[in-house]
């Protein structure tokens, strides 16, 4: 198996990273990633600015996680992440 796809987290999601990890991903903060290398990007859906620009700055899917448990995202990213 090659590495963990990383996904890029905002700060609200953050507190679920134990259970994304532990399906297999790697979780790094949204303002310390590099968006061009990620697979994905989590966001809670509090700044709609802030998904906006994210949509602008990598080609990564966007889950808007608002409302979601860490398994609904665990599933959102299974579904949306090829690999």
């Amino acid at each position: 198996m090659g590495e963990p796809k990383v996904i890029a987290c905002d700060d609200d999601i953050m507190r679920m990273r134990e259970a994304i990890e532990a399906a297999g991903y790697r979780v790094v903060p949204l303002h310390e990633a590099d968006l061009r290398q990620v697979a994905a990007v989590v966001l809670s859906g509090m700044d709609d600015n802030l998904l906006g620009s994210e949509r602008r700055l990598s080609d990564a899917p966007v889950i808007e996680a608002s409302g979601m448990s860490a398994d609904d995202i665990v599933a959102a990213l299974r579904d949306r992440v090829a690999g």
